[in-house]
């Protein structure tokens, strides 16, 4: 068939109608990956006072950008509203797209789950945002002075504030957007510190935990 040359291919590529012919075939690849539900998030050029900002709107199952929106101080002066300005920019662009939103997850914003909710959509909140304080929360049971040891604190605890955090993700990725299972996932930890606590007092018992670990593990509905 011959070698195809480079300026041959050149040609191919800054014709036009390939051009949109490829952008067309990236278009409808992104309207697949978009699926039902998007994520927005604010992101400021310094952390006080900033002079833009951008909210992005990202496919929840690809995280790719579909659209996004950027506003100055000179178009909208106040930095910590200005979230709410740009969201209420980008998710017109993106339903004029033609893409089929039903939900919409953010950070906690009560103006901009207002704002999901007139255009009818679901309101949801990101995860990052849903556990970022889970650690401090913890805090005042998890350390503490040694005269309020085991009152208000306990030693038991000390090293599970990472481990609850962990524990939350992989409940909110895990349990298939049924809030029943979330809620029992996420309660059922308590139950799994309870074995690990109790492995070291078996092996110093028996020197082997192989047929009681799956006898202890059998009353706790691990799922």
């Amino acid at each position: 068939m011959g070698v195809v040359k480079q300026k041959y291919i050149s040609s191919v590529y800054l014709n036009k109608l390939y051009q949109q012919m490829v952008a067309d075939v990236a278009e409808e690849s992104m309207k697949a990956a978009v699926e039902r539900w998007v994520i927005s998030d604010a992101r400021h050029d310094s952390t006080s006072n900033a002079y833009h900002s951008t909210v992005p709107c990202l496919a929840g199952s690809t995280h790719r950008i579909v659209e996004n929106s950027t506003l100055s101080r000179q178009q909208h002066r106040v930095a910590q509203t200005r979230e709410v300005a740009c969201t209420k920019i980008v998710l017109p662009q993106v339903i004029a797209q033609g893409l089929s939103i039903t939900e919409v997850a953010h950070d906690y914003q009560a103006t901009i789950k207002q704002y999901v909710q007139q255009l009818g959509m679901v309101n949801s909140y990101d995860t990052w945002h849903c556990t970022k304080n889970v650690s401090k929360q913890l805090r005042h049971i998890c350390a503490g002075t040694v005269r309020t040891r085991d009152r208000t604190w306990f030693t038991e605890l000390s090293d599970k504030a990472r481990c609850i955090k962990v524990h939350l993700y992989w409940s909110m990725r895990n349990c298939g957007g049924n809030p029943d299972r979330l809620r029992a996932i996420i309660m059922n930890i308590s139950q799994h510190f309870q074995v690990f606590q109790k492995l070291p007092e078996l092996l110093a018992r028996t020197g082997s935990v192989d047929n009681k670990v799956s006898e202890l593990a059998g009353t706790c509905k691990i799922s």
